[in-house]
């Protein structure tokens, strides 16, 4: 706000006093030329009035006193908006989908500097971290390929292999050997998960695996209990990166040997077994591949009660079939019996281990369905038919 000047005090004119000028009273003279302004500006015209405080530096507009008139202020020039393919490219790093990174930082760079957005330090950041992932995988494959390694994905039933991944681990690339050279794994089958879309989780698909796997290992070895202890049902499952940006879902199952190495093929021969001894394996084989997949110990409690209903219905279906089967080796038809009834028993203690809401029921009901499983009355019955006695299907309840 300005202040007006006292009252009797004369509006200023349009020149400034010149230093040496007359004193009051004397009549003024002739005003010189003033000197020009610098940098060759003229001087305001005839009419300018300049505002308080003398007049306007050069280069500027003489000011206002407030309250003469509205004023607007010039508003900054409005801010580029962001491209939304930068942000994008660099959000998708954590994904692992690097492929897709790249792609989206390079578009958003060239729309960038098309039309002026900002988000380019996002967009180079995005384009430099996917190359360098990019160029890992490259330098992985290329390694690959230039040693004796196979890739995981090429694996097939009756390759045998060396392993070094620890349960749990990664691995892309194994080592495939001659059967009959010292080895130390063996893939018995390949099945795909059954689910779609984004990316199930490892604990959803590592129970697929294992039921999948295990329906598998009978056909390929034919009678389970003829494997060793130190052989356990393996498996690899697609990661999050190969399910998302190369749509795998295959699952590879494979036999591991934690005995030492393996100098044979454990694949099966049909003709080294009697129509009789065939057709016990055949019935045996989908009970034995459920005790084979049963929930690992963190699981929760719905996974173990859905693979007691299972074990409910395998060992009711495996009663009927032997009782109804024509056995012809004198003593096996009465010891099928025993057996069928034996699983009958334990179809009971199953059914309600499944029915169960808590663990301490379902526990009291898997100990009690173990318990009457016939284990001792199938060693009678191989044992009958000249079939393997020395080994069990790896379900934990079965322990000898």
């Amino acid at each position: 706000m300005t202040t007006p000047p006292p009252s009797g005090t004369p509006e200023p004119g349009p020149w400034q006093q010149h230093p040496g000028a007359t004193q009051p009273g004397a009549a003024p003279g002739p005003a010189p030329y003033p000197p020009p302004p610098p940098g060759g500006a003229f001087p305001p015209g005839p009419g300018t009035v300049p505002g308080p405080g003398g007049p306007a530096p050069y280069g500027a507009l003489p000011g206002y006193p407030q309250g003469h008139g509205p004023s607007w202020a010039v508003p900054p020039p409005p801010r580029p908006p962001m491209n939304g393919l930068a942000v994008a490219s660099l959000a998708t790093l954590p994904t692992c989908l690097a492929p897709v990174s790249l792609i989206l930082g390079i578009v958003a760079l060239v729309q960038i500097r098309r039309h002026g957005q900002r988000g380019k330090g996002m967009a180079v950041a995005g384009v430099a971290v996917s190359s360098a992932m990019l160029l890992l995988i490259g330098l992985g494959i290329t390694a690959a390929i230039l040693s004796d390694e196979q890739g995981v994905d090429e694996l097939r039933a009756g390759d045998c292999f060396n392993t070094s991944a620890e349960p749990g681990g990664t691995e892309y690339a194994v080592e495939v050997i001659p059967c009959d050279q010292p080895h130390n794994a063996e893939a018995y089958g390949e099945a795909r998960s059954g689910y779609s879309g984004d990316y199930p989780g490892a604990e959803l698909l590592e129970l697929e695996a294992a039921r999948e796997c295990a329906a598998r290992l009978q056909p390929y070895v034919l009678d389970v209990w003829e494997l060793s202890d130190g052989l356990w049902p393996s498996y690899y499952y697609p990661r999050r990166d190969s399910w998302e940006d190369f749509g795998d879902r295959r699952f590879l199952c494979f036999l591991h040997s934690g005995d030492g190495p393996l100098e044979h093929s454990l694949r099966a021969d049909a003709s080294g077994f009697t129509p009789e001894q065939l057709r016990f394996l055949e019935l045996s084989g989908p009970l034995t591949a459920a005790l084979i997949s049963e929930p690992p110990q963190e699981a929760e409690l719905e996974d173990f009660t859905g693979w007691a209903d299972e074990m409910t219905r395998l060992s009711r279906q495996q009663s009927d079939r032997l009782e109804e089967a024509p056995w012809e080796t004198e003593g096996v038809a009465a010891l099928a019996a025993t057996l069928a009834e034996a699983r009958r028993s334990g179809a009971e203690h199953w059914e309600q281990a499944a029915a169960a809401t808590g663990w301490d029921v379902f526990q009291q009901h898997y100990d009690s369905g173990y318990a009457a499983f016939g284990h001792q009355e199938e060693i009678a019955l191989r044992e009958a038919l000249e079939l393997a006695t020395g080994a069990t299907p790896a379900g934990p309840g079965l322990d000898a």
